[in-house]
């Protein structure tokens, strides 16, 4: 059986809290599974300034760094938040909002 391929977004700090917690927990329950975290909006300054155990599943939002004129420090970086989710649902991706 193909493992879950799970897409978690996260627009807020309070939604990168959730969508890391909610990583973390679905790993647990599902170790085979492949989770992405996709960071844009205020998610990004908290991912930039809050380092967590999830970080290697995170996405930032490249439009988002320009605007607020920061850069990546070891996160993994996309051209647009949202044509990054819209691809990968089209892969069969299941879509979270945390």
């Amino acid at each position: 059986m193909k493992p879950t391929q799970l897409l978690l977004h996260a627009a807020c700090a309070d939604s990168l809290q959730r969508a890391r917690n909610n990583a973390t927990h679905f790993l647990h329950a599902e170790p085979d599974a492949h989770v992405i975290i996709v960071a844009n909006a205020g998610a990004v300054e908290m991912a930039l300034s809050q380092p967590h155990p999830t970080d290697p599943l995170l996405k930032l939002c490249s439009n988002t760094l320009k605007n607020i004129k920061k850069q990546a420090t070891t996160q993994e970086v996309v051209p647009a938040a949202i044509a990054y989710i819209v691809q990968k649902q089209k892969e069969g991706w299941l879509y979270v909002r945390a």
